[in-house]
Order: C-alpha cells, then sequence, then structure tokens
C-alpha cells in the first residue's frame, strides 16, 4: 500500500503494512524531513525508502534537518541496512544542517552505530525519545 499525500507544505509517503513499513514526510514549512520505520525492511521497502528519501528531499527547505525515527525498527538483514545506510549518507550533503536518530532496539542501535563509523558519518546524534531528538537537532542547525 502505497500513499503520497499533498497537503501544503506538508507531504507524506507511507509504504508497507502495522508489522513491516515505513513513512517520510515533510515537517511543517519544509525544514524537516522525518523518516520512520518499523519491523524488517526486505528488499522493497528498503529501495522504496530511500526512494521517497530522494524525493522529499528535493522538496525540502535548504537547509534542511533530517530525523530518523527508528524506535520501531528491529533489526535489520542486508537489504535494511543498506537502506539505513543509504538514509544516513542522506545526511552527508551540504542541504543537510543537522540529523538525528531515535533508536531504542539494542541489536538496531549496534547496526547503525557500526554503519556510521564504516562510513564515517558522524553528523549523527543518537537519542531513545523523540524529544531528545528533536532538541539535538535544533541545536545543530
Amino acid at each position: 500500500m502505497a500513499c503520497n499525500e499533498p497537503t501544503g507544505a506538508h507531504e507524506s509517503m507511507h509504504e508497507g503494512n502495522d508489522s513491516n513499513g515505513f513513512s517520510v514526510e515533510l515537517e511543517g514549512d519544509g525544514s524537516t524531513i522525518r523518516v520512520s520505520g518499523w519491523g524488517l525492511w526486505g528488499p522493497d521497502l528498503a529501495q522504496r525508502v530511500v526512494e521517497g528519501l530522494t524525493e522529499h528531499a528535493r522538496r525540502a527547505r535548504r537547509p534542511h534537518g533530517l530525523l530518523a525515527d527508528f524506535s520501531r525498527l528491529g533489526p535489520q538483514g542486508g537489504e535494511g541496512q543498506a537502506a539505513i545506510r543509504s538514509i544516513m549518507l542522506a545526511a552527508r550533503g551540504s542541504e543537510v544542517a543537522g540529523a538525528a536518530m531515535i533508536v531504542t532496539n539494542a541489536i538496531t542501535k549496534l547496526q547503525v552505530v557500526r554503519i556510521a563509523k564504516e562510513n564515517t558519518l558522524g553528523r549523527w546524534t543518537y537519542h531513545a525519545t523523540e524529544d531528545a531528538a528533536r532538541t539535538a537537532l535544533g541545536a545543530l542547525r
């Protein structure tokens, strides 16, 4: 199930189901892209989340923040880890002012930190709550 909903400055894309999926949205005035993920991403979902992020990044204000809510994302296989790597690499661009991730599963956090170290992705901050992530994201801008 895919859904693209233009609602003024707020646009969103949702794919998957209650068990496995993602959403990508521009928040408020387009100054923050929010990527949310849950469950396990297979090859199709992994490819679509990267496409969704790329599409929304074109519409976002410059510079913009990137907030990844992976609080419901489980440990990933190869395809899911590749998608997470692509999301994290997107923060390298000069148009991204800051990047924060909410991650609560210990194994998923280990995967994310490993991906960050392997790809020299030091711009990310990691948090257990959305409030902490938004505070950090605001401070990075």
